[in-house]
């Protein structure tokens, strides 16, 4: 699978997006939190919990864009390959029981 459609798979799919979505969402609501805070040292602390929840999004995304899990890849490859399979078995047994035509309909 190219690399450019395995992430427009992964960006379709709601559960990733909400995923990179809440780590970022986080890390923007706890650098705005940290930055009304007057205590120097609970704003250092806010701002690397920060940092530390947008590095979980870009590195996933990073990860993902640079070829992700290669045993994940893999899978996926074979799921498809599955699915080829099956579509081309349920054709043959149509055509070995007679089901052709108007009857496979």
């Amino acid at each position: 699978m190219k690399t450019w459609e395995r992430i427009k798979q992964l960006l379709g799919e709601p559960t990733y997006r909400t995923k990179l979505g809440f780590f970022f969402l986080i890390g923007i609501v706890i650098i705005l939190f940290g930055s009304f805070v007057t205590d120097p040292t609970l704003q250092n602390i806010f701002q690397q919990f920060a940092v530390t929840f947008s590095a979980v999004a870009v590195i996933q995304f990073l990860w993902d864009f640079l070829g992700g899990e290669p045993v994940e890849v893999k899978i996926q490859e074979v799921q498809e390959e599955i699915e080829k399979v099956g579509q081309s078995l349920t054709l043959l047994g149509d055509l070995v029981e007679g089901n052709i035509g108007l009857e496979r309909i």
